[in-house]
């Protein structure tokens, strides 16, 4: 869907392709996938695979991005979790894909988009599970070391393939209602991660000369005013 449209009308273009129900379910979807998107991609900026960057966060402030790279973490990992779950929790119905196949009157795309829905559902589990037992529940015996089942492990990698997967499912739907497609990775963003980053690095190598002056027994007035919190 074309990224010159406001938001309401791609909403707009999406019911009017797919009917009232399907199209507006698929809007919230696909916005929501967007956004995970966006969050996962701040996380591998800064925690990818580029050890300078993980070098310069942990010498700037340690503690601050270790709580950002467990925040983003959980948060990805629970984004799964729901866009993958029941229909229904408590007997209040969720947003979900799981509510996708139902309303699909064709029988090709629904069955189709039903045995998407089954290899994404077993490939997210690591997610549902997680979230069960860590993030919006924590399990009394894990959390005490009494557990005999660990919760299971979670990679960059199982992350990537399952955003994909769901990526893939419904640029499917896309595809057959509007013959078009969303590139949901691959958004380069401003001011973002790799923004701060730049930041950090300079505002580090700074430091850096200012304190080889002071060693020097180079004073200047501007030094205590830059010691004091922002």
């Amino acid at each position: 869907m074309s990224d010159s449209l406001s938001p309401d009308e791609v909403r707009t273009r999406y019911i009017e392709a797919m009917g009232e129900e399907l199209g507006a379910l698929f809007y919230v979807l696909t916005t929501e996938l967007t956004w995970a998107y966006w969050r996962w991609q701040q996380f591998l900026d800064l925690f990818g695979d580029k050890p300078s960057r993980i070098e310069l966060a942990n010498r700037a402030a340690p503690f601050f991005f270790w709580v950002v790279q467990r925040t983003l973490w959980d948060d990805v990992l629970l984004t799964i979790a729901w866009l993958t779950g029941p229909e229904k929790s408590a007997g209040k119905p969720n947003l979900t894909l799981r509510r996708l196949p139902a309303l699909i009157p064709g029988r090709e795309l629904r069955e189709g988009i039903e045995a998407d829905l089954t290899v994404i559902v077993a490939a997210s589990a690591f997610a549902q599970e997680r979230r069960n037992r860590s993030i919006a529940h924590r399990d009394l015996r894990l959390a005490l070391g009494h557990a005999a089942e660990k919760l299971p492990e979670a990679s960059r990698r199982e992350i990537d393939h399952v955003l994909d997967a769901i990526a893939c499912l419904l640029n499917r739907l896309e595809a057959h209602y509007t013959r078009s497609a969303t590139a949901f990775r691959g958004f380069a963003g401003t001011r973002g991660a790799t923004d701060l980053l730049s930041l950090l690095r300079d505002g580090l190598k700074f430091q850096d000369r200012r304190d080889e002056r002071l060693q020097n027994g180079d004073y200047r007035s501007e030094d205590w005013e830059d010691d004091r919190p922002v």
